[in-house]
């Protein structure tokens, strides 16, 4: 039977550095909420996850690490709808287990989305969940769709949203238009604070009148987005120290090109510019913040501006080096200009806009609301109705700035409803406690719970891998005894360098297991490559008997060749894993040959059997499966 060829994609410009940038306190990975009037079944919304997964052939991928990039695959998995359980915006992509890049959980009224930002940007996310708001409400009412229902789920522009617009309209622009970044002549300020011990996010959220939000900022002459960042930045700056308000202050706005360019592609398509306050302007009051601002927003959102810029990105991803350095290179070098570029950003803010459903819908929903896996003090704001949701988001323990900001709020004449998530207390994490700081809630006063929160209760989750430290201490116990012996009752047999090469091999082992073991035929390569460096460093520390290359190597080479050959007989097996990890075997079983060739071997027999056994299988996997190879190295070797 012929293999089906899995389908895969480039990655995306924006997407690219989201990779190489994740952490363990930045999963990247963004949240989109809403809440209904009533909770929500979980049955209900697994069926309409799964006819909405249909129309959005992007959400079928999960990421691949090829040789010099990464890049999208079709993947088989079945999203499967979860209570909540976990943290916010818990990290989606998994090396060792490829796997969807979104999940769909539930709590009482509300529906998130989950989705990890290689895969889409906000408004591609957007446009997934209405399109599941709008199937789950129509199972939960138990009738057809109505005509206008239909229209909003099949909009014109559906087969264009795998495109990747910033290759469409960017590649292989003139030099010309491509300009560095001016360097920031003064000093950022950079919000500084007690790091969250299990690395959750610090949540609170402000839910506003969108008319009354939007004449307020008419009467400043701005946009809304402009507005609620200018008291955002007034309640950061209230709490700035004295010795740092000589310093300017920054602000990341990503800016969505679909409408400027013409583009319905719903992977990401959008561009981060920064906007810079000086000391003196951060003082001169909300007006003067407001206008400053505006300008800033209007001359980075330009189009000279924006074209000159995305050129600019393109050109760094088309540059002949970087392409064909590889991925494993490539990686922590795009971290360090990441982490460089981060080092300039104060804050964030992101406006998605509004969640919109058919007219008949809509009463429905009650809010919409945003978060995003954060490195600093964060705005997120989206609408629903007349229902606008701020969501502010920290990796820090404290609340005053969120609290500054609400005051703010009010003081503008705004009624404001707040709700956040629960924090663990700063000592929880030293004294291994699991008690929560209980200042979370929904109210219309200070932060201070009064009814139940729309964010779950979830304990401190700190996982001190006790298993490993246990491995550690008995490692290093070995090797100490071993030569604390050894040195007592001297021996001419150095004994004790083979008792640390075993805990070398055992830590490799454990190393392998844990990060190949959903791989089979990737793990097979590597036991048999650190099983044979271990045969021959044990040989070369009893002096070099040969033994090492007569039996060892070729014997743990063939027999991995024959037990991946079984395996792919009788375990159900990733065919283009499996093929191209056979291949990678076969290659290196034709070693012993070389061990022949050169006179290395004394034994020759075994050295023989092991390099024909490799030559069939080679020539096997080139004769039967040479398409699937052909597939397999374009997807991994693509520039």
């Amino acid at each position: 039977m012929k293999a089906r060829q899995r389908r895969w994609s480039r990655l995306d410009n924006a997407s690219k550095i989201f990779l190489a940038a994740r952490s363990s306190r930045d999963s990247k990975v963004f949240r989109l909420s809403c809440e209904l009037r009533e909770d929500v079944q979980a049955e209900l919304l697994q069926q309409a996850l799964d006819e909405t997964l249909r129309d959005f052939p992007l959400f079928r991928s999960c990421l691949r690490r090829g040789i010099f990039w990464y890049y999208l695959e079709d993947c088989a998995d079945r999203p499967l709808v979860q209570e909540e359980k976990d943290l916010p915006c818990s990290p989606l992509y998994r090396p060792d287990k490829p796997g969807l890049l979104f999940r769909v959980l539930y709590y009482r009224r509300r529906i998130h989305l989950e989705v990890f930002h290689s895969l889409t940007d906000g408004t591609g996310a957007l446009w997934f969940l209405q399109a599941l708001l709008v199937r789950y409400l129509v199972l939960e009412k138990g009738r057809a769709l109505t005509e206008e229902e239909q229209q909003f789920l099949n909009p014109p522009y559906l087969e264009q949203m795998n495109e990747d617009s910033f290759s469409r309209l960017f590649s292989h622009q003139s030099r010309k238009q491509r300009t560095k970044a001016p360097r920031k002549k003064r000093s950022v300020y950079r919000v500084k604070g007690s790091r969250t011990p299990d690395k959750r996010l610090n949540i609170v959220e402000f839910q506003l009148s969108l008319k009354e939000a939007l004449a307020r900022s008419k009467a400043l002459d701005v946009t809304l987005t402009i507005y609620l960042t200018a008291l955002f930045v007034q309640g950061v700056f209230q709490r700035m120290p004295e010795c740092e308000k000589d310093k300017q202050l920054t602000i990341s706005v990503p800016i969505n090109l679909r409408k400027r360019y013409g583009s319905y592609s719903a992977r990401n398509f959008f561009a981060a510019v920064t906007l810079e306050l000086q000391p003196e302007e951060l003082e001169s009051g909300l007006t003067t913040i407001c206008r400053r601002l505006s300008e800033e927003l209007q001359k980075k959102s330009s189009a000279e501006f924006l074209d000159r810029h995305l050129a600019q990105l393109q050109a760094y991803e088309e540059n002949p080096f970087l392409r064909i350095m590889p991925r494993v290179l490539k990686d922590p070098i795009l971290a360090f200009f990441n982490h460089r570029g981060n080092r300039d950003i104060s804050l964030s803010i992101s406006n998605l806009g509004q969640l919109k459903l058919p007219s008949g819908l809509m009463p429905e929903l009650e809010a919409a609301s945003l978060a995003v896996a954060v490195q600093r003090p964060q705005l997120c704001c989206i609408s629903s109705g007349d229902v606008l949701t701020v969501v502010l988001l920290s990796p820090f323990l404290e609340r005053d700035w969120q609290e500054l900001t609400l005051n703010l709020l009010r003081a503008e004449g705004f009624t404001v409803s707040s709700d956040a998530n629960e924090l663990p207390l700063e000592n929880e994490g030293k004294s291994g406690e699991n008690k929560i700081k209980q200042n979370a809630g929904r109210t219309s006063g200070q932060l201070a719970q009064t009814e139940p929160s729309a964010y779950p209760m979830i304990p401190l989750q700190l996982r001190p891998r006790l298993a490993l430290k246990i491995l550690l201490f008995i490692s290093l116990l070995a090797v100490g005894s071993s030569y604390l012996v050894h040195a007592t009752w001297p021996s001419p047999f150095p004994w004790p360098h083979l008792v640390v090469l075993g805990v070398i091999n055992l830590w490799m082992y454990a190393v392998i297991i844990i990060r190949k073991r959903r791989n089979i035929a990737k793990f097979f390569v590597y036991h048999t490559v650190l099983l044979s460096l271990f045969a021959l460093a044990w040989d070369a520390s009893f002096g070099w008997l040969g033994w090492s290359i007569n039996y060892a190597v070729p014997i743990i080479m063939a027999s991995a060749m024959l037990a991946m050959s079984i395996c792919g007989l009788f375990v159900r097996l990733d065919k283009g894993d499996t093929v191209l990890y056979l291949a990678l075997a076969g290659i290196l079983g034709m070693l012993p040959l070389l061990f022949l060739l050169t006179h290395w071997v004394t034994v020759r027999l075994p050295s023989f059997l092991c390099g024909v056994t490799a030559l069939m299988l080679l020539l096997s996997v080139l004769i039967f499966r040479f398409p699937l190879v052909r597939a397999e190295l374009a997807r991994r070797f693509h520039i």
